[in-house]
């Protein structure tokens, strides 16, 4: 039994540097979704909303949070300290697992939105990817837009299996005892 404990530790600590690794690109990206604009200034923000709520940047800094809280939680030997951390990397990590759920669901829509918005804008006569003097950057967004997609599918993965991970390392005596009565 110790065998596995061992290696959901090491798988622990692994997934504590990608939930970090994915923290830091949440938070570069998040920042490139706020300033790159879809469409120009004269027109409504429809689908740039994504980059208004900041997603990638307070999900990167949570990410990066449960990431440091992973690292003295998955230590080899086990203490009260570690199973301390342990259990909060564990709370922390279901957590990053939903919100990586609603950068799936958010992002997919935003998606959705600016590639159906940029169809109808290709049959406008006078749309020439030029608004005024403001420039329509359709590609730029969606690849921002696609590349928080796949972050999201990583922190939503990453969550799960950092929670069962954690779990299987016995931080708590909930899980595998007899119950009395």
């Amino acid at each position: 039994m110790a065998g596995n404990s061992t290696n959901a530790a090491k798988m622990a600590r692994f997934l504590a540097i990608i939930q970090i690794v994915t923290g830091v690109l949440l938070l570069g990206f998040g920042t490139a979704d706020r300033l790159v604009k879809g469409r120009g200034y004269y027109h409504y923000y429809h689908y740039d909303w994504t980059g208004y709520v900041y997603f990638g940047i307070w999900i990167g800094i949570w990410m990066c949070i449960t990431g440091g809280l992973g690292i003295p939680g998955s230590a080899r030997e086990r203490t009260s300290s570690r199973d301390a951390f342990a259990g909060v990397f564990m709370g922390f990590s279901i957590t990053s697992a939903v919100l990586g759920g609603v950068i799936i669901i958010c992002y997919s829509i935003a998606i959705s939105e600016l590639r159906r918005y940029h169809y109808y804008d290709d049959y406008d006569y006078y749309n020439y990817g030029y608004y005024g003097r403001y420039y329509y950057n359709y590609r730029g967004k969606m690849a921002i837009l696609a590349i928080m997609l796949v972050l999201g599918i990583v922190t939503f993965g990453a969550g799960i299996w950092a929670a069962i991970c954690t779990c299987l390392m016995k931080p708590c005596d909930c899980c595998g005892q007899p119950q009395v009565s």
